[in-house]
């Protein structure tokens, strides 16, 4: 039961969001299940994986606009290195270094959501593939590390550097976040074992998320476009505060 309340909370807040799927559920794993932040962080990626996997598909499948399959390849592929090298690292980060990257990246996410909307250059390409790589890199690592999907950091690199529109930003971002949270897990998984994971919780974790993308479908369909943009501001900004009081409580208490 928790862990389908867990799933439906997380696929509220990506779906209202865009971002921050892990931001309410690493707090909630560790509220809920009493688990260390580093187990949280590597739950969270299931959460993370199965949320942004249906969010994808449900515009995949709905005929909205497609993923920049080059852009995300290259971006995945290069993952991996940043996923091999945060793994050898990962035993050996305190706690207060994960809460604190959680919270850097939380701040960046609150900042990028309220600040004004500048409009994206559409069409122009990245003349080398340098900065894909490295930045492949740096969300594999941050992924396995933190368990943040890394969508408030991909989506205003996409727009930004990338040059993608924002309707091609969020495609690519949903289905990049699927894959490093795939790979980043199952890397996990064999190297240390499912950490107490169950298929059966993986299951209900499931059947919470798919409630949630039912639901705002059906809720956001109704609310203006002004009204829902406000609404993702605050609820992104409510989940914050709510992650900075339960990890900060988890980590210095």
């Amino acid at each position: 039961m928790i862990l389908t309340l867990i799933g439906l909370l997380t696929g509220l807040v990506l779906g209202l969001t865009g971002a921050g799927g892990a931001l309410i559920a690493i707090p909630l794993f560790l509220t809920g299940l009493h688990v260390s932040l580093n187990e949280a962080t590597f739950l969270s990626l299931i959460v993370v994986m199965i949320a942004s996997g249906i969010n994808y598909l449900g515009g995949h499948i709905g005929g909205g606009q497609k993923a920049d399959n080059k852009i995300v390849s290259g971006l995945f592929a290069s993952s991996f290195l940043g996923t091999a090298m945060a793994l050898q690292i990962k035993p050996y980060v305190g706690d207060l270094v994960t809460a604190s990257l959680l919270g850097l990246i939380s701040l960046y996410g609150l900042w990028s959501v309220w600040k004004k909307k500048s409009s994206a250059k559409p069409g122009v390409e990245v003349k080398t593939f340098w900065p894909v790589i490295f930045s492949g890199i740096v969300f594999g690592a941050l992924t396995t590390l933190t368990g943040l999907g890394g969508g408030v950091l991909i989506i205003p690199l996409l727009i930004n550097f990338f040059h993608l529109s924002y309707e091609e930003a969020l495609p690519s971002s949903l289905l990049l976040i699927f894959l490093i949270s795939l790979s980043s897990f199952v890397m996990q998984l064999l190297k240390k074992g499912s950490g107490g994971v169950r298929g059966i919780d993986i299951f209900f974790l499931f059947i919470g998320t798919v409630l949630a993308s039912l639901v705002v479908k059906k809720i956001m369909g109704k609310i203006p476009a002004k009204w829902s943009e406000l609404g993702r501001r605050v609820v992104f900004t409510l989940v914050v505060l709510y992650s900075f009081m339960a990890i900060g409580q988890k980590v210095l208490i």
